[in-house]
């Protein structure tokens, strides 16, 4: 059966919405610093793909970038004020700046974020994926929008 890129692409980004994603959790390690796991696994059934193993809080949705984008957030929706640094980290064999991605696995992910706030941490953050690129077949390409919507998020909640 012969595939076209359209039909190609919008398989894999079906099989890119989390399967028994949970967000794990977010820790608060100082008066200033939150470290934020989100765990997720992408259903990879046909097609060799790469998801880079760099992540940024500097990324956003309309970026063309090799970069995984996240955004730490206040309960109004505001940018946190701080620096976050943030790596995808999984099991999966990497091929220089990416996770390679066999297939027919359900490769699992953590993203791992550490939010250093410029103040002390008083409010509620969640932490979230804003841009997912990836390769399939050597094409780079990124997960739509309304389907990172779907992504699970992080929430430290102050208690």
């Amino acid at each position: 059966m012969k595939y076209t890129y359209t039909t190609l692409a919008i398989l894999l980004f079906c099989g890119l919405l989390p399967q028994n994603a949970a967000a794990s959790g977010a820790t608060l390690v100082g008066d200033n610093v939150v470290v934020f796991t989100l765990d997720f696994a992408i259903n990879n059934p046909l097609y060799i793909n790469e998801l880079p193993i760099a992540a940024s809080s500097e990324v956003g949705y309309t970026d063309v970038v090799d970069t995984i984008g996240v955004a730490i957030t206040d309960n109004t929706g505001t940018k946190a004020k701080g620096t976050t640094k943030a790596i995808l980290l999984s099991t999966e064999p990497i091929v220089g700046t990416h996770y390679k991605l066999t297939a027919s696995t359900s490769p699992k992910f953590t993203l791992l974020m550490i939010t250093t706030f410029d103040e002390p941490v008083t409010a509620d953050y969640h932490a979230r994926i804003t841009k997912l690129p990836y390769w399939m077949d050597g094409h780079r390409t990124s997960v739509h929008q309304n389907q990172l919507d779907e992504f699970p998020t992080v929430t430290f909640a102050v208690k």
